[in-house]
């Protein structure tokens, strides 16, 4: 597999719904997303685990941007509990 093709985190979030979100924002401009760790984080129960936003790598920090410029733009959804740590 050529490390373009690998998946990697873009971010991770408390919750599904969130994931789902920032899943959608991302779809919208194209790109391709995997959502990891959906049964371990519900909407009911945050304390449970993370769920990961996953793009490909070579989609990665155009994805990063897309969603930090969305961060700026939108003020519906509870952006402090979104983690954009480093891709992997």
């Amino acid at each position: 597999m050529r490390d373009e093709d690998k998946l990697v985190r873009i971010a991770s979030t408390g919750t599904d719904i969130e994931a789902r979100i920032l899943s959608g924002i991302l779809e919208e401009e194209g790109i391709s997303v995997h959502v990891s760790g959906e049964h371990a984080a519900t909407g009911r129960t945050q304390a449970l685990g993370w769920v990961a936003v996953m793009v490909l790598q070579k989609d990665a920090e155009r994805a990063r941007e897309i969603l930090l410029k969305a961060k700026q733009d939108a003020k519906d959804m509870g952006w402090d509990k979104v983690d954009f740590g480093t891709p992997g």
